[in-house]
């Protein structure tokens, strides 16, 4: 609910700076703003954490999806994407204007939530494909040793959503610390 009333602000907003059509107030979003964008992209992945655990709840797929892969990808999707990627947006405003310095890097600042976003939907898709297949969430050894051949593809473009989301992850971290020692002080 708290998500749709977001939206629902973001569409009025857009609706006063003149968008028309369903959809018209997406384009007047402001897409290169770093914490619009993040907000923007972690209720999208809010929304597909969500829908992934009311899936997870149906008894019928709830016995294709119970402890497997599935349940890690549904809550990566409500915590990782929604709820960190928005803080780490309101920290796009907060930082500077609590520390009173300028973000070391807009650029960085700029592509880091679509690289997080992009990355951990790679990692929440292939998390679910592998969990229909019925990759565990627990394994007793690291080998693999009975892993069907069908788990292969997505396990391996699970571990590239995860590379871009860490990458994503660490041009944040990095763009926060060096807005701290070395961003432009004003007033």
């Amino acid at each position: 609910m708290h998500g749709l009333a977001i939206l629902g602000a973001v569409e009025v907003a857009g609706r006063k700076l003149g968008a028309k059509g369903r959809f018209g107030f997406f384009k007047t979003i402001p897409w290169s703003e770093p914490g619009m964008a993040a907000l923007m992209v972690s209720m999208a992945l809010f929304a597909l954490g969500g829908w992934s655990g009311t899936v997870a709840t149906t008894a019928q797929l709830n016995m294709l999806t119970h402890n497997n892969i599935w349940v890690p990808a549904h809550l990566h999707g409500v915590v990782v994407g929604g709820m960190t990627l928005s803080f780490m947006g309101l920290s796009y405003y907060l930082v500077p204007l609590l520390a009173r310095r300028q973000l070391f890097s807009q650029v960085m600042a700029r592509v880091q939530p679509y690289l997080y976003g992009v990355g951990l939907f790679i990692m929440m898709v292939t998390m679910n494909w592998a969990g229909f297949l019925g990759v565990p969430r627990r394994a007793p050894d690291i080998t693999y040793a009975g892993a069907s051949p069908d788990w292969f593809l997505p396990m391996n473009l699970l571990g590239i959503g995860i590379a871009l989301a860490v990458l994503g992850g660490l041009f944040y971290v990095l763009n926060m610390v060096l807005t701290l020692v070395h961003g432009k002080k004003f007033q």
